[in-house]
């Protein structure tokens, strides 16, 4: 449902936040397209 839709994409997108905060490490979109390349699912 849209709601579970709406849901999900917010816990991923706190998952990434935080793991930012907590290595302080910088957002690198190119690294996360690889990866879901890597695994066969969509990056977004």
């Amino acid at each position: 449902t849209p709601k579970q839709a709406a849901v999900a994409l917010a816990n991923k997108t706190a998952r990434i936040a935080w793991k930012l905060m907590t290595t302080g490490e910088d957002y690198d979109s190119a690294r996360l397209d690889a990866r879901a390349d890597v695994l066969g699912t969509a990056a977004a």
